[in-house]
């Protein structure tokens, strides 16, 4: 038969699967479910629902008057007219083949996104025309693995299909498929025709998909399809600890009897430690204070100080601490007086590990003077301690290398120190607070002979005086 007369003879074809699927469509009266929503009766049971449609060559046949893949289109509208308000996300996915394409495949041709009434009826009637090519259920299936990745929350997969398949594969990928998903997915089914081993095909997936089989024809009677849209869709609420909090919304779902709960629950834990009211011995411990299992806070170290106010919760047993738990540090350095080896150092001295402050000297380039900007960091951090300890008075002592003159080079290191101490007097200490003095090359603290040395040499050194 040539291409052109296959042609006429799909054209053909379309325009009786369009018209049959028109007149099938002219006698649905949908039941409203929404009501049985809104009385409670009944709650939503899943966030997402994919649906397989099965549009390979059998689907092409007719069942009565009407063909398999119009059949399961009616269906379709039937069940898009039944499903409630619910907040849903929505999926559709086929196998088969396209008209005149050269291969069968799966294709997603809904979403993945908000379920619409009017896109799913839109998509359903426009996307859907043909029956054709190789029944690709397992390759379905595991395009369908890889949509569920794209959602979050349990999710109903239904099958609408006429049961015509030889691989069985996919009993063992669905498997996978709920155990990778903790069984939150769901298999349902919907036979299209009466083929036994078709039936039993499908009674099969349902039952491993712990899911529900419906014949076609049943589920196009309106009681019927708000049965199956319930059972696939809703359920009813359960609350086994009687606490007022039905089972899917409650977060604590064995609550013992007779204790008030939250809008999730779960009992009342007013200072947020962990301990529900009804088993806390300590109701009103501060926020974010670490508890034990009668809910009061630990003094792991034992020194007094419970643990959320220790600011120094490893305390040796025995030492007196203060009021943050710590043991006593008289100076204020950070070391505590049992490890400090400098016991006196001024108040906001930068100290060592053993507490103690290292004065730093100011080094400087060959015949400089002045205060460089890489300098005043040192400078301020003098300042800071001579503000802190009014008590303290400096020294401030000039160096040189030996290089020149030595006339000059005591010159040189009195305005070293002398350029210092104004600096200091002009940031706001004491004139009588401060001295300086010169040296010039007299104390060298490194050899002269190496340009290293020399530059350890050029220095300003501090020393307090109390």
């Amino acid at each position: 038969m040539g291409k052109k007369y296959l042609k006429y003879i799909h054209i053909f074809i379309g325009f009786i699967l369009i018209s049959a699927c028109a007149q099938l469509n002219q006698n649905f009266d949908a039941i409203d479910l929404n009501s049985k929503l809104k009385k409670g009766e009944l709650v939503q049971k899943v966030e997402n629902c994919l649906i397989i449609v099965d549009r390979s060559g059998s689907m092409a046949y007719l069942q009565g008057t009407n063909s398999k893949i119009s059949i399961a289109k009616y269906v379709l509208n039937c069940l898009n007219q039944t499903i409630p308000d619910l907040k849903l996300k929505m999926g559709v996915r086929t196998f088969g083949k396209d008209l005149w394409a050269l291969e069968s495949k799966t294709a997603n041709i809904y979403g993945i996104g908000n379920f619409s009434k009017e896109n799913f009826e839109k998509t359903i009637n426009e996307k859907i025309k043909w029956a054709s090519g190789k029944s690709l259920l397992n390759s379905a299936i595991l395009a369908t693995a890889d949509d569920i990745k794209k959602i979050k929350g349990k999710c109903a997969v239904i099958l609408i299909s006429d049961g015509k398949f030889e691989d069985k594969n996919s009993f063992e990928n669905i498997k996978k498929i709920k155990k990778q998903n903790n069984d939150s997915i769901y298999f349902h089914t919907i036979l299209v025709g009466n083929d036994e081993s078709g039936k039993k095909f499908l009674e099969e997936i349902a039952d491993i998909g712990q899911g529900e089989f419906a014949l076609a024809e049943n589920v196009m009677q309106p009681e019927k399809m708000a049965l199956y849209v319930e059972n696939v869709f809703l359920e009813k609420p359960k609350d086994n600890d009687k606490d007022g909090v039905y089972d899917k919304f409650d977060n604590c779902p064995k609550t013992p009897q007779n204790v008030k709960v939250d809008k999730n629950g779960c009992p009342f834990d007013n200072d947020n430690d962990g301990i529900y009211d009804y088993q806390d011995q300590c109701p009103d411990t501060p926020y974010q204070a670490k508890v034990a299992v009668n809910g009061c806070p630990f003094d792991t170290d034992k020194d007094g100080v419970l643990d959320y106010l220790d600011k120094c919760p490893d305390t040796p047993e025995g030492n007196v601490v203060d009021s943050d738990g710590c043991i006593i540090d008289s100076d204020k350095d950070g070391v505590n007086d049992n490890d400090d080896k400098c016991p006196d150092t001024p108040i906001a001295a930068k100290v060592d590990n053993d507490g103690c402050w290292h004065l730093k000297m100011l080094h400087y380039k060959s015949n400089q003077k002045s205060i460089s900007a890489e300098l005043i960091k040192y400078v301020d951090e003098i300042l800071l301690i001579l503000k802190n300890n009014p008590e303290i008075k400096l020294e401030i002592h000039g160096h040189t290398d030996s290089r020149g003159k030595k006339s000059y080079n005591m010159k040189l290191s009195k305005k070293r120190a002398k350029i210092v101490m104004n600096q200091l007097i002009k940031l706001g200490i004491e004139k009588n607070r401060l001295i300086s003095k010169g040296f010039g090359p007299s104390k060298p603290i490194e050899s002269n002979k190496t340009a290293s040395g020399r530059a350890q040499n050029r220095r300003v050194e501090f020393k307090l005086v109390k």
